[in-house]
């Protein structure tokens, strides 16, 4: 999920020793990718195979133990702001693959790794924190996309001190105070780019998106025989080579294609051209993706540019974004949401 290997950027806490750490730092506000919580929490096998067999399904117990889990943090001191995602990218070459993996493990009854978390539930277990009382004490909203961009946008405008996730993309979208929740532990991963351990000191975030274009993320595959830390000596070369050339994406990708061709562990190189136009998208996702800005109800991009009818269906299908923000319709096909029974 997000890119390949960054997770080794990071150092493994225990939660409840560093969440007091970070109260003393002033980190108060913490925005939580939703869709990461709500499959954490399906990894009871029976949860599992409820959602799994019936995916819109109301399940009390299932949003109980969310929410215990969310009051605790709100006991220890921290704010909240729930984030969902939204509808499904165009450019996410990742989803086919994820959607194939879901279908072999159904057929095997491996349950766990066959949940999809769909828009109802979103729907559901807000319903739910509403009738907790909860709705008014725990901000939330839906993403006209991605949840990590929409989450970027929130950290970077203010709104929120880190992000709690398992996606590394967030540290492409330049986000840099990010705890990764593990998933079947209640430890995580910190990021923060001051860390001695990371590459990423000091880095533009111009430069960012080239980690993630020849590590491979979601929306590209990778270049072949290129990991991590080749992916950061090569960047590192670039911005040599680059530091007095102007900022443009074209120049820079270009000193970058020269370099990969003096590897001689990277054996299998696409056409320059051909290369130049998958970056150009990998970094279009990953600086101007669209986002919602609650403050006024407009969708904007990550550069904080209103945006305007004509560019509206650049990433995907968008609806009413004011509903869609609210939660009122479904961000995939943009009908209301129906409350369905409950068991």
């Amino acid at each position: 999920m997000g890119v390949k290997d960054l997770f080794k950027l990071t150092n493994m806490e225990t939660l409840d020793k560093k969440y007091l750490d970070l109260l003393q730092n002033g980190i108060r506000r913490i925005g939580v990718d939703m869709y990461v919580l709500l499959h954490k929490f399906a990894i009871d096998i029976n949860i599992a195979a409820t959602l799994v067999n019936n995916p819109e399904i109301y399940l009390k117990e299932y949003y109980q133990r969310i929410r215990i889990y969310l009051e605790s943090l709100m006991n220890i001191g921290f704010e909240l702001y729930l984030v969902y995602d939204g509808n499904k990218m165009k450019y996410k070459i990742a989803e086919e693959d994820r959607e194939r993996r879901r279908a072999q493990a159904k057929l095997t009854n491996s349950y766990i790794e066959a949940v999809e978390i769909v828009p109802q539930q979103m729907y559901n277990f807000q319903h739910y924190l509403s009738s907790m009382r909860l709705d008014q004490e725990i901000k939330y909203i839906v993403a006209p996309f991605e949840a990590d961009a929409q989450l970027a946008y929130l950290y970077k405008q203010g709104l929120i001190d880190c992000v709690l996730t398992n996606d590394s993309d967030l540290i492409i979208y330049g986000v840099e105070h990010i705890m990764f929740l593990r998933p079947k532990e209640d430890s995580y991963y910190e990021y923060k780019p001051n860390d001695e351990i990371t590459y990423v000191n000091n880095m533009e975030k111009i430069h960012l998106p080239l980690i993630a274009f020849l590590i491979g993320c979601d929306y590209f595959k990778g270049i072949k025989g290129v990991g991590w830390k080749r992916a950061f000596e090569l960047v590192k070369e670039t911005i040599k080579k680059t530091k007095d050339l102007p900022r443009e994406n074209e120049l820079i990708f270009k000193a970058l294609y020269n370099e990969m061709k003096t590897k001689k562990y990277i054996k299998e190189l696409e056409n320059e051209d051909i290369l130049l136009k998958k970056y150009l998208m990998v970094y279009k996702v990953y600086t101007t993706q669209y986002v919602i800005d609650p403050r006024d109800s407009k969708l904007k991009d990550l550069q904080n540019n209103v945006i305007l009818n004509e560019y509206k269906d650049e990433f995907g299908m968008i609806g009413e974004v004011e509903k869609i923000m609210n939660g009122i319709v479904n961000p995939i096909d943009n009908q209301a949401f129906q409350l369905v029974m409950e068991h």
